[in-house]
């Protein structure tokens, strides 16, 4: 769960603009810890569970846009999501997949698995992750902020979320594993106003 305190992390790099809205965050829940690719990595029965707790918590949310990670456990998670509050719009997006061995720019020692990765590698793919997460979330603000919506909801990975509400807080892929995290299947209810970033679990 996060750190509402948004000065605890080094380094700072200044809050990027993130648009005034309520922005929803559901983290895919747990997948299967045996595959082998984790852009097709499947939820487990307790993943598929935790997106169940996710969707009844919503009740009777009006969702106007739900973006969706295109890795096959964060796609899985919105279709459950999006059958319990149907958005007015959805977007799949491969910029917010989860970290992969895309993002170590075809370095041929790089296994498929992050968790094996060395720690320059890790840096190296936290950074590309960042270069291309927080663009996306750019347009996305941009696009809700013109239309008027007022609640986007963004389903991926937790460590894309991570690194958007780290965005939001003015840090960047370096201040992983310091104050804010998001775990497997949470739901958080973040409010965006101008500089100003709260973040709470979302409490239908």
């Amino acid at each position: 769960m996060p750190n509402n305190d948004h000065t605890a992390a080094r380094p700072s790099t200044g809050a990027a603009w993130h648009g005034s809205m309520v922005a929803i965050l559901a983290a895919r829940g747990e997948t299967d810890p045996l595959s082998a690719d984790p852009l097709t990595s499947s939820l487990t029965a307790t993943g598929r569970q935790q997106a169940r707790r996710a969707a009844q918590a919503l009740g009777d949310l009006q969702l106007d846009l739900l973006c969706a990670a295109s890795d096959i456990a964060s796609a899985e998670a919105a279709d459950i999501l999006a059958n319990a509050v149907p958005p007015q719009e959805r977007w799949d997006l491969a910029d917010l997949e989860t970290l992969n061995r895309d993002d170590l720019a075809l370095e041929p020692t790089g296994s498929p698995l992050p968790e094996r990765w060395s720690a320059d590698q890790r840096q190296f793919g936290l950074e590309r992750l960042w270069v291309r997460v927080t663009p996306a979330w750019t347009r996305i603000a941009i696009y809700a902020e013109t239309q008027g919506l007022a609640h986007v909801m963004v389903v991926a990975d937790p460590l894309v979320l991570t690194l958007l509400l780290q965005s939001w807080q003015g840090r960047d892929w370096r201040a992983v594993g310091e104050g804010v995290a998001v775990s497997p299947g949470d739901l958080l209810r973040v409010v965006l106003d101008g500089a100003s970033v709260s973040v709470q679990p979302f409490v239908g």
